[in-house]
């Protein structure tokens, strides 16, 4: 085994590996701990479980020995606390962290090396960014995530060395599925017992052809379990802390006290945002804050809190009661209304930064929207009266402004810079795909873009704007990679080549063609109008044109529920033939992507459970785009009168989503497959929709405009959406 090859079985790559002559043969071993730090049980444990999978004996009269120990850095290794040093020699293994994180870091490395002979070696490594994170969003998902769910996804991202996990526990979006403002808390919080968001699940369960319906809190409120998922993550080198929006996404608090809403000049709560006036907001806010700083962050040294602050500004479908109404977060009361919205979003920036300040916290986090100019949704560029105020209050130490962006497009990124000149701290914010419920995004060129920059700009690292779903692997993979080692990392091809030795190795050249098939698939370009180019961003067609999810908001001047499938075919017809052989494309590379990743599934060589993973987003992206080039078939059909073959066409595809509801079932956890059943279930629930309505009605009566059908949907239908 070369240098190389044993580096590449580490991930992320390690800094420093140096071969001795002889091997390790591993067939028994003790474990001991000299090391008393935090992570020591959890790496003990991360061995334990990794020794055991590869058949090797832990007993304490074995000859060899492992031992977890705690070391001084040397002079030339960088983020001490996080460095660690493997030495293999033939008798005895020593992991040797220079800081508790390093302890399980060293662990987690070996644990990679093990299933092969082992080397004499000797690694040094650490992470060149302090900054390692992830925001898992309070939506579709973590919403229905148990603790052994948040218990294993920290395990999963501790396993990359990712370090920070901000887990989001308030936040709202406007009226979406049922009619209802879609907010959510994930935290329980004294002295706010109305304070609770239930939400609704409804799909087809395609095995037993039962609809399922019913309402449910997210666990993490009503089993109040945070506090464990935090101390969890603590054992694992990872700081979990809260995010809680403030201002923007803020429905539920203003709605449930209008006490502390933004009031309009006729003094009518617009609930939504705050009145930055009036001192019962920050009395309840603080209120919330102080619960969840003492009882789930203190008692773990926890010192980072994220408020957001992002997307401030008037929108509609805020409120159910009147979707079309366009509410606005900028009060206008006596107090208020003298002050431009700017200076109001500084001045509740600045008093929620103050206070989390006081209770200790030491990273406070938010999101860069107001430092850029939005255009006719913002309030202009804010960046140095935002600046003077931090200066003015000292909390340039404590602010961190997270610069997020999701383009795979340099020119397309929100920004090209994320300010280095100001001082302010700063992390990027990369996405890892995040909209599962609809396809996978395969984010890693927007990662090796916001990589670039954050290690240009010395930013303190990244931080990715994210849901946690497990088709996501490779984009969070080379996250991991590029936050721990930038320069050495190589292209997105050499991290992808080294993600599919380690998960595929005896299928490695099918699996390189699968995600060579998948980035084509998800490719973002340059969408231009039909005549200047006839080429089109395949992700924004798949993500936002074809699926269901986006058609679940409300917009302006159109009926509520959106006319669906009507207005995305009016889309489609708009380009047609550019859809067309965009659509013929993605489902030609989808089915022989699909297949690959169905023959890797059935080697034991492999990682058989991410290839059906895989197999199942391959599947979707194929259904997907065939519905639609079926449903312009029916189109034509239909003009021909023939109304019999679109019955049987409709029969079939109803059919085919059902199987792919089948797959998603036995793929996926239920909290990932829940909300993704439940788009499926409305296509489906359309062919059958289309299918009756031609079974029992006459030829002569028969009316199809594809473009709108809503004569045809049945109740049910409409109870999906």
């Amino acid at each position: 085994m070369t240098e190389k090859q044993l580096k590449n079985k580490i991930s992320p790559l390690p800094k420093q590996v140096e071969l001795k002559t002889g091997t390790l043969n591993l067939t028994a071993c003790r474990i001991a701990v000299q090391a008393d730090v935090p992570t020591a049980a959890a790496a003990v444990e991360r061995l334990e479980k990794k020794l055991a999978a590869c058949g090797i004996a832990v007993r304490a009269d074995a000859d060899t020995v492992i031992t977890l120990a705690l070391g001084t850095a040397p002079a030339d290794v960088a983020a001490a606390n996080e460095a660690y040093q493997i030495v293999v020699e033939e008798n005895a293994v020593t992991l040797t962290g220079f800081g508790s994180n390093g302890v399980y870091y060293a662990a987690v490395s070996f644990a990679q090396l093990l299933g092969d002979e082992i080397p004499c070696c000797e690694i040094t490594d650490w992470p060149d960014m302090a900054w390692r994170g992830q925001k898992i969003e309070c939506r579709y998902g973590s919403d229905m995530m148990e603790k052994q769910d948040w218990f294993d996804l920290i395990d999963d991202l501790s396993g990359k060395k990712f370090n920070h996990l901000q887990v989001a526990v308030y936040g709202c979006w406007v009226v979406q599925y049922d009619g209802r403002v879609s907010e959510y808390l994930y935290v329980p919080l004294d002295g706010y017992p109305e304070l609770e968001t239930p939400f609704q699940i409804k799909y087809l369960d395609p095995d037993t052809r039962q609809w399922v319906c019913t309402q449910k809190l997210p666990p993490m409120f009503e089993k109040d379990f945070f506090g464990e998922v935090v101390a969890y993550g603590h054992a694992r080198g990872m700081k979990v802390y809260p995010g809680f929006n403030s201002y923007g996404h803020n429905t539920l608090i203003p709605n449930t006290y209008p006490e502390v809403s933004p009031k309009g000049l006729d003094g009518e709560p617009s609930l939504t945002g705050f009145c930055t006036s009036n001192p019962r907001t920050y009395e309840m806010l603080f209120d919330m804050y102080d619960q969840i700083i003492d009882k789930y962050l203190a008692p773990y040294g926890v010192d980072c809190f994220d408020v957001t602050l992002d997307e401030v500004w008037p929108e509609i479908a805020q409120n159910a009661v009147d979707i079309f109404r366009r509410r606005d977060p900028w009060c206008k009361c006596p107090k208020c209304r003298d002050m431009n919205p700017g200076e109001m979003f500084i001045k509740h920036a600045i008093a929620i930064f103050k206070h989390l300040k006081e209770k200790g916290m030491k990273s406070i986090t938010f999101a860069c929207d107001m430092l850029i100019d939005h255009g006719p949704f913002g309030v202009g560029v804010l960046t140095e009266p935002l600046l003077k105020a931090l200066k003015e209050n000292d909390l340039m130490d404590k602010v961190v402004c997270r610069w997020w962006t999701y383009a795979d497009l340099q020119q397309k990124l929100m920004f090209q810079s994320t300010q280095p000149e100001t001082g302010l701290r700063r992390t990027v914010c990369p996405w890892n795909g995040y909209y599962a419920w609809c396809v996978q995004c395969n984010s890693v060129r927007n990662t090796a873009l916001l990589a670039k920059m954050a290690t240009e700009e010395k930013a303190e690292g990244l931080h990715a704007y994210a849901s946690y779903d497990k088709c996501h692997d490779r984009n969070n993979y080379l996250m991991s990679e590029y936050i721990w080692g930038y320069e050495s990392a190589g292209s997105i091809q050499d991290v992808t080549d080294r993600y599919l030795m380690q998960r595929f190795p005896a299928q490695f050249e099918q699996a390189r063609r699968a995600f060579q098939l998948f980035d084509y698939i998800t490719e973002e370009r340059i969408d231009q109008p039909e005549g200047d180019s006839s080429c089109l961003a395949n992700y924004f067609m798949l993500r936002d044109r074809l699926s269901y999810y986006f058609y679940s908001y409300v917009e302006d001047n159109k009926p509520y529920p959106r006319n669906f499938p009507g207005e995305a075919l009016q889309k489609v017809c708009a380009r047609k033939e550019d859809h067309i052989r965009a659509m013929y494309g993605i489902s030609g590379m989808a089915k022989e992507a699909k297949a690959i990743w169905e023959a890797i599934a059935a080697d034991p060589a492999c990682d058989r459970d991410m290839a059906r993973r895989y197999a199942y987003e391959a599947d979707n992206y194929m259904v997907l785009v065939d519905d639609y080039l079926a449903m312009l078939r029916m189109m034509e059909l239909a003009r021909e009168g023939d109304y019999e073959q679109i019955k049987a066409m409709a029969e079939s595809r109803r059919d085919t989503r059902i199987a792919l509801m089948s797959r998603l079932k036995d793929t996926k956890e239920y909290y990932m497959a829940s909300h993704q059943l439940r788009n499926h279930s409305i296509f489906m629930q359309f062919f059958e929709d289309l299918r009756v309505y031609l079974d029992t009605t006459p030829t002569d009566e028969v009316e199809l405009d594809f473009f709108d059908l809503r004569h045809i949907a049945s109740e049910r239908f409409f109870w999906l959406r």
